[in-house]
């Protein structure tokens, strides 16, 4: 569009077609691809995700003696997938109406239940929660990641934050995993934010 108001005019489009054909291009995604439908829904949800997700790590942290261990964490799991779930069926006909909802739903839910799996299988096997969380980061990171391939970039922003968790795990230890719920609440803030315009 800028190349179409330049002073000297050899700098312009030749013919109309070429200045045209942009535009064209950015106006043939098909509504089932236009991430602008659903916008609003998805932000009150994620944000409904963020304070009921907080809830659920306070009430399991208050009940269980305020520290993380494999069992409280496979408690705020569950507690979370539930939540999920019950928003997905609750709004599911508004969220999977298009394929980019259907692909936002997927990357939401199968972090949460890949935590679930991974969690109960470190629980059955004696893994402490630090390497559970880096685990679980590790997942965070990898379906940010591909969200950020296949979806939207902002989505490698998400992947960054799971990855920094990690290495403030490794480094500082149990004391910093307090931060993985955290971590997961800005990754949550991102998409808020990123889905701001409708």
């Amino acid at each position: 569009m800028l190349r179409a108001l330049a002073a000297e005019p050899e700098a312009r489009h030749a013919t109309m077609a070429d200045l045209t054909a942009p535009m064209e291009q950015a106006l043939a995604i098909g509504p089932d691809r236009d991430p602008s439908i659903g916008r609003a829904l998805r932000r009150r949800l994620l944000a409904a995700v963020i304070v009921l997700g907080g809830a659920t790590m306070t009430v399991v942290l208050l009940t269980t003696g305020s520290h993380f261990s494999p069992p409280v964490i496979v408690k705020q799991s569950v507690l979370s997938l539930a939540i999920v779930v019950g928003l997905g069926l609750g709004f599911r006909k508004k969220l999977l109406h298009t394929r980019y909802n259907r692909r936002i739903a997927a990357l939401v839910s199968f972090p949460i239940a890949a935590f679930l799996l991974h969690r109960v299988a470190a629980l059955a096997t004696g893994s402490d929660a630090r390497a559970t969380l880096i685990g679980d980061a590790i997942i965070q990171a990898v379906a940010m990641a591909l969200g950020a391939v296949f979806i939207e970039r902002w989505m490698m922003w998400d992947a960054l934050l799971a990855l920094g968790f990690v290495g403030i795990a490794w480094v500082f230890g149990d004391a910093a995993l307090v931060a993985f719920p955290l971590m997961l609440f800005a990754c949550a803030a991102v998409a808020v934010i990123s889905w701001r315009g409708e």
